[in-house]
């Protein structure tokens, strides 16, 4: 029995659709979930970010990043890993290269393709739009997705040769989620802009976004490393320490972030018109919905999905690696 109880969760209010409780609300409200959470040992410890009109409401870390040392959460500085809430950034990637006019969303994926190519066993091709519904028709498998260190993980580039799934339905008729989808879409990005995905989230997502205490590295800088939360996991009756997690196609899931910093990635998400991440065009387009089995029903849009819910629209993205969960939810 695997337990997850290393948390990052995130939530976000938008005024314009939700009228908010005061800040003191807010935190007495995650004062109460979480810490019930941790007091029942659902959760060793978790982080919260709040943001609302364009500023932080509330950054707030629970519980222990290291329960042996009984080293405390931090908002600000202890990292956790956000699984594939990491792909929020591969789509954002992939906009910023369409709208520089170097991908196309309705392009074969094999016109940018050098040195593997899709086979062509189904009479349409898998395109960018298809990557970022989740609807390119891939068979997906999380055996293998996760290493347990550098020597077992593999090269990024190679395991997206060997990781090859098949295609198993028409692209564009049914959603299925794809963890190499994501990563091929990252490798479209990287073909386009001529750089290493590592390098390139971190030159023209995270820099502008001041978003210091955040990578996409396998292993962590140092630097950063001795701030990363602890995950546990149960082996028998015992809880022990996971370790880091290295993922084998690192755009799909590698990224480790605090609360501050996940917080100027949603405002940028919520932030109208041109900025230097994203364009309000680019914007609009991450945030049109891009498929749906039945238009009364919630849908993926060009990367996140809805969970909207009582008539509240609501979109964002879930991440969990074998040790730790995180949320993302734009209301």
């Amino acid at each position: 029995m695997i337990r997850l109880p290393a948390a990052l969760l995130i939530a976000v209010v938008a005024a314009a659709s939700v009228a908010a409780p005061p800040p003191q609300s807010i935190e007495s409200f995650f004062d109460g979930a979480v810490g019930a959470q941790i007091a029942k040992g659902d959760a060793i410890g978790a982080t919260v970010a709040v943001v609302q009109d364009g500023v932080v409401v509330l950054t707030k870390g629970y519980g222990f990043a290291n329960r042996e040392q009984y080293a405390p959460v931090w908002a600000d500085r202890t990292l956790f890993r956000i699984g594939s809430v990491s792909k929020l950034f591969v789509w954002v990637a992939v906009l910023q290269q369409v709208n520089a006019g170097r991908l196309d969303l309705y392009a074969d994926v094999n016109t940018y393709l050098e040195d593997f190519e899709i086979p062509a066993n189904y009479p349409v091709p898998i395109t960018l739009r298809h990557l970022m519904t989740h609807t390119a028709g891939f068979e997906d498998r999380v055996i293998g997705l996760f290493a347990s260190g550098p020597r077992t993980v593999g090269d990024f580039h190679e395991n997206l040769v060997k990781m090859l799934p098949a295609r198993v339905m028409m692209p564009g008729k049914v959603t299925a989620y794809s963890n190499y989808g994501a990563a091929l879409a990252a490798h479209l990005v990287e073909l386009a802009s001529g750089e290493r995905w590592e390098q390139y989230v971190e030159g023209h997502i995270l820099a502008p976004l001041g978003m210091r205490r955040t990578s996409p590295l396998q292993p962590l800088p140092q630097a950063l490393n001795d701030g990363m939360a602890n995950g546990y996991w149960r082996e028998g009756a015992e809880e022990v320490a996971a370790g880091f997690e290295f993922v084998s196609i690192p755009p799909a899931g590698s990224i480790s972030s605090t609360a501050d910093d996940m917080a100027a990635f949603m405002l940028e998400l919520l932030a109208s018109g041109d900025t230097a991440v994203m364009t309000a065009t680019s914007r609009d387009k991450l945030f049109e919905r891009g498929f749906a089995s039945d238009p009364r029903m919630n849908g993926v849009l060009h990367g996140p999905y809805e969970t909207s819910s009582r008539g509240q629209r609501i979109v964002g993205h879930d991440g969990d690696t074998i040790a730790f969960h995180s949320a993302l939810r734009l209301y």
